[in-house]
């Protein structure tokens, strides 16, 4: 089955509980609601928006929006707390210490959502998505992101060297 791609002039987006959304789409001349709707980034990575995939709660695939960065200002800001609450990655602002021990390594870090410890197991867990960013999976699983290694101050650039 071909993927159906959605244009964001026959998009409106309604942020509903737990990070789904309401989807209206404008099908020949009617409007097709489709509540509980999933939402997915697609590749690449460096660029969130470039594709976004919705999907019925049953995991039915609607479309992919190809212009999600056009869509009308309430259904844009309806997309990014989805895709926030879906994609919780906290921000690395900054990087007090990184310490390696029996073959993991324990950064201490400050983020956008207040301070954070974890551990990553190997550097196959720090991912470069563009020049300069990358996201780190710890091994719980969660995942934080490095917007812009230049931008961070040089105590957390000198400590992260070695790591990316």
């Amino acid at each position: 089955m071909a993927t159906r791609c959605l244009n964001s002039k026959d998009v409106t987006l309604t942020l509903e509980s737990f990070g789904l959304l309401e989807l209206k789409l404008r099908e020949d001349g009617h409007i097709k609601t489709v509540p509980h709707v999933q939402v997915k980034v697609g590749f690449p990575l460096s660029d969130e928006l470039a594709s976004v995939s919705f999907c019925t709660e049953e995991g039915e695939e609607i479309g992919v929006l190809v212009d999600a960065e056009n869509l009308e200002a309430n259904s844009a800001k309806a997309l990014s707390d989805a895709l926030s609450f879906t994609y919780f990655i906290p921000k690395i602002t900054g990087v007090d210490e990184i310490k390696e021990e029996y073959g993991v390594t324990r950064w201490k870090v400050r983020t956008d959502r207040g301070p954070r410890t974890f551990e990553v197991q190997s550097r196959h867990d720090i991912r470069p998505v563009g020049p300069g960013r990358y996201l780190i999976r710890d091994i719980d699983g969660n995942r934080f992101e490095i917007r812009d290694v230049a931008a961070l101050d040089p105590a957390s650039r000198a400590k992260i060297e070695n790591e990316i």
